[in-house]
């Protein structure tokens, strides 16, 4: 009798309990799942916009130096400063790879940051799956395990990708601007149109030849 009441007491519990995991825990799960890659995606997008306009102002000096060293290539030798131009152009190659380097090293922490919030989910996953062992299957947990792989690669690609594109809107929007504030030459609608009333007079002329 006490073994049947005991069932009775426990069957609606074990009932609510169930439904508290399927039903609140994954809302609360993907919830916080969305905030702590809002934070870090908005933390390195910010780094990495500044750092890739940083990288573009820096190659500029180096491009315009390799120009007027094209275009003065000439007068370099005669004047024999070949040697202080390589010079030149190696400090500010230097200069220029600095923003890229850091560039290259956020993304690196970007990965590093990733490959833990990945593996925090997998320990989560497992710890479910041995917890709740009686509602999953190892052929589930081990389709979950291989979809919680590609989700690192298809996150750090996507974080990316969206980066570059804002980096490219912001060239646009550079490209707008200097279009804007650059005066356009006045260009008058009769200049390239051929008056035939002009005439060409000789008057009084004399040539010799020898």
């Amino acid at each position: 009798m006490k073994g049947i009441v005991h069932s009775a007491h426990e069957a609606p519990r074990f009932s609510q309990d169930i439904t508290l995991i399927d039903m609140a825990l994954p809302p609360a799960v993907f919830l916080t799942l969305i905030v702590i890659l809002y934070c870090l995606q908005k933390f390195y997008l910010r780094t990495s916009r500044q750092l890739r306009f940083l990288d573009l102002e820096a190659k500029s000096p180096l491009y315009t130096h390799f120009l007027e060293t094209l275009n003065g290539l000439t007068t370099i030798r005669a004047f024999g400063w070949v040697s202080t131009f390589e010079e030149s152009n190696i400090a500010l190659l230097a200069e220029s790879q600095r923003p890229y380097y850091l560039l290259y090293c956020i993304q690196r922490w970007l990965n590093l940051v990733l490959d833990i919030f990945v593996g925090a989910l997998a320990v989560l996953l497992l710890t479910f799956a041995v917890t709740l062992s009686d509602i999953t299957s190892p052929g589930a947990l081990g389709v979950a395990m291989i979809n919680l792989l590609n989700f690192n690669q298809d996150l750090a690609s996507l974080i990316d990708s969206w980066t570059r594109m804002e980096t490219s809107l912001g060239a646009i929007s550079r490209l707008r601007d200097l279009e804007n504030n650059t005066p356009q030459p006045i260009h008058n609608k009769h200049s390239n149109q051929w008056s035939f009333q002009r005439s060409l007079d000789f008057k009084q002329v004399s040539a010799s030849y020898g």
